[in-house]
C-alpha cells in the first residue's frame, strides 16, 4: 500500500496532486497544529503574462487559538466578509482564458459562493474535488480518526504503521523531518 500523508491545504500545489495521485491511500492530516502563514490558508495563483502571482487569502480565526489543530480552524466570515468573492473574481481574472476554464469554472464560483465555517472542510472539498477532476482512485481518511499521539516524524511512521502502509510517499520537504 502506497501511503501520502498531508495537511489539507488551500488550492494545492501540484507536487501534492501528483503524491496523491503515486498512492492508495491519502492521510489528510488534520488534527496536527494549523500553521500561521502557511498554505492552509492562503496560496499564490499565477496571473496575467508578465504579472506574475496575487495571493488568494482565506480569513481564518486565529487570535488567541495559536495551538489549535487544524481541523477546528475556523473562517473568519464576519471580519472580512468578501473574502470569497475576491477570490473567485481573481480566479476568473487569471485563469478566464486557460483551456478547460468552462468546464471546471462552475465548481470553484459555487464553492466561492456558500459560506463555509471549517477552514478544514473547504479546503478538503477542493481536495476531493481535484482528486475525482483528474481521475484518481484514491482511498482518504483523516488523521484525525486515528487518534494517534506522536509528533512529526514519529507521527507519520504511527500512521504508516497504524494505515499498514508499505510505501510512505513524502515530498522534498520531507527530508527535513524524516
Amino acid at each position: 500500500m502506497n501511503v501520502t500523508i498531508h495537511q489539507p491545504e488551500h488550492l494545492p500545489w501540484l507536487g501534492l496532486i501528483d503524491k496523491i495521485h503515486q498512492s492508495d491511500l491519502f492521510v489528510i492530516l488534520d488534527h496536527v497544529q494549523y500553521r500561521k502563514r502557511g498554505f492552509q490558508n492562503r496560496n499564490k495563483i499565477r496571473v496575467a503574462e508578465g504579472e506574475g502571482y496575487q495571493w488568494l487569502t482565506v480569513p481564518v480565526q486565529v487570535k488567541g487559538k495559536y495551538e489549535q489543530p487544524i481541523n477546528e480552524v475556523l473562517i473568519d466570515n464576519e471580519g472580512n466578509p468578501r473574502w470569497r468573492e475576491k477570490c473567485w473574481k481573481a480566479l476568473e481574472q487569471a485563469y478566464r482564458k486557460a483551456p478547460f476554464w468552462s468546464e471546471y469554472s462552475s465548481f470553484f464560483e459555487q464553492l466561492y459562493q456558500k459560506e463555509w465555517q471549517s477552514l478544514s472542510s473547504f479546503n478538503v472539498e477542493i481536495i476531493r474535488f481535484l482528486i475525482q477532476a483528474f481521475g484518481m482512485k484514491v482511498e482518504i481518511i483523516f488523521s484525525s480518526e486515528l487518534k494517534l499521539e506522536a509528533h512529526k516524524a514519529d507521527l507519520i511512521l504511527d500512521i504508516c504503521k497504524n494505515v499498514q502502509a508499505k510505501t510512505y510517499i513524502s515530498g522534498i520537504v520531507g527530508k527535513e523531518y524524516l
